[in-house]
């Protein structure tokens, strides 16, 4: 599991690092909408929570749950984070093309800091959990960029 996506390519010489940076500030932008838009709602769902390793609940809360709002959805108990996290901050950082500098995104939640409290005897920590990127969303998401940079950087 991955805290966040890192993609290396060739060092790109001088010449070419304008024409880089601008292509890849642009992909990065639509590869952090893209993960909004498609692996954000992912996060509340079994499949997710199986594949990135959320930790086991109590049965007891999962009862409860069940009883009061008619599920068992990993990391929503009312639903408040689910609303809170629909919109996102995407900051696309350009990159130059060097090793240490390929670029980025960052999406961040504001809503999302509901998931910071938690019981003072669990260890589930829910924002782990939450940032969790699985190693196929690193692929497809990588995969994602490059196509979206590669028209961009050949023209």
């Amino acid at each position: 599991m991955l805290a966040g996506v890192k993609i290396h390519g060739e060092n790109i010489g001088r010449s070419l690092r304008k024409r880089y940076a601008d292509a890849s500030g642009v992909s990065w932008e639509e590869t952090g909408q893209t993960f909004h838009l498609q692996y954000r709602p992912k996060r509340f769902t079994h499949k997710h929570a199986r594949q990135a390793g959320y930790g086991k609940r109590k049965p007891r809360y999962n009862r409860v749950k069940l009883r009061r709002f008619g599920h068992t959805y990993p990391l929503v108990f009312s639903g408040e984070v689910r609303r809170l996290t629909q919109s996102a901050r995407i900051i696309a950082r350009k990159g130059t093309g060097r090793i240490g500098n390929q670029g980025g995104v960052r999406v961040t939640y504001r809503g999302a800091r509901k998931l910071n409290f938690r019981h003072p005897d669990s260890n589930i920590n829910m924002v782990r959990e939450f940032t969790t990127v699985t190693d196929q969303e690193a692929i497809t998401l990588g995969q994602y960029w490059q196509a979206r940079f590669q028209p961009r950087f050949s023209k």
